[in-house]
């Protein structure tokens, strides 16, 4: 706006100084006024310039952010301490002592998949078009948007989840169907 209001400003003061004969022009005592077409081509310069200022501000400031490439994250937990990992769709896991969690900086469009080895609890934020998937070697934990507990560790031939909030679904990682646990339910096999 303040480009325009100056380019307004110095065509007004080149429509006063321009010489008395040019505006004016007299044919036997009458007027003759500039020629409507180009009054008219002048006011459409001024209206696409203000377009022209106004898409190249809009994409100065909206440039698409490059995408990052799919990473694949680690997170080793030694022994003896706990960590915590907030994840890009805003889910946060608790992970235990001697525990692996491997994930991607950014999910895929269908689904929300991780890798647990060792034990972790899940606060999985509610997204009903991506489910998440814990993948702990043989079983697989399906779910939408809930908080549960995950007891995985490959050297003791134990798995264990125990739901707090929301509905989880354990299956074989062969299996296609698996047992749905209801909030306050645990699975141990």
């Amino acid at each position: 706006m303040r480009e325009y209001l100056a380019l307004r400003k110095l065509f007004d003061i080149s429509v006063w100084q321009e010489p008395f004969e040019k505006k004016e022009l007299r044919t036997s005592g009458t007027k003759v006024q500039k020629p409507v077409v180009r009054k008219i081509l002048t006011e459409a310069l001024k209206i696409a310039a203000i377009f022209v200022v106004g898409f190249l501000i809009f994409k100065m400031f909206n440039k698409p952010e490059p995408s990052s490439p799919v990473v694949m994250q680690t997170v080793k937990v030694p022994a003896g301490q706990r960590a915590e990992v907030t994840l890009s769709d805003g889910s946060q896991v608790w992970l235990n002592a001697n525990t692996t969690f491997t994930f991607h900086n950014n999910f895929s469009p269908e689904k929300r998949e991780v890798q647990l080895h060792g034990e972790g609890y899940f606060k999985v934020a509610h997204q009903s078009s991506k489910p998440f998937v814990v993948n702990s070697g043989e079983y697989e934990v399906k779910v939408l948007g809930t908080e549960f507990n995950v007891l995985a560790y490959g050297e003791q031939q134990a798995f264990e989840v125990s739901l707090l909030k929301g509905s989880v679904e354990v299956m074989k990682s062969s299996d296609e169907c698996g047992l749905k646990l209801k909030p306050d339910q645990r699975l141990v096999v």
